[in-house]
């Protein structure tokens, strides 16, 4: 059993050393499930889009959104910095991903909350 958990340790570094960063497209699907009583799921699925594409390259990612409410988001590694559009605006806003006054309030781990590639 030792031998067992042994290899598994190497099989799990030596692939965890030699893994390359995605670069590519995810696409989402997505649902809304709405707390506010004078706002429908069907609403919110119009305001921010039941499709997102998600484009990551070189630590910069882009998100492209079917919705009427936000339009798209791009986060540049150089600048530290996430650019958002939303459609009743002409003007971007930005965050900097340096600067964050938020604090986490609660951590769980939900197994078998999703399946992934078989896993």
């Amino acid at each position: 059993m030792k031998k067992l958990h042994l290899l598994f340790i190497l099989l799990v570094t030596f692939s965890a050393g030699t893994a390359q960063p995605f670069e590519g497209k995810i696409v989402y699907q997505n649902k809304y499930k709405s707390k506010l009583p004078n706002v429908t799921d069907d609403q919110f699925t119009m305001m921010m889009g039941d499709k997102q594409d998600y484009f990551i390259k070189g630590g910069n990612h882009k998100t492209n959104t079917n919705g009427t409410f936000f339009q798209w988001q791009i986060y540049l590694q150089k600048d530290n910095k996430l650019y958002n559009k939303m459609a009743s605006s002409e003007s971007l806003f930005w965050i900097d991903g340096a600067v964050n006054a938020d604090e986490v309030i609660k951590a769980e781990v939900k197994k078998g909350a999703a399946e992934i590639l078989g896993y």
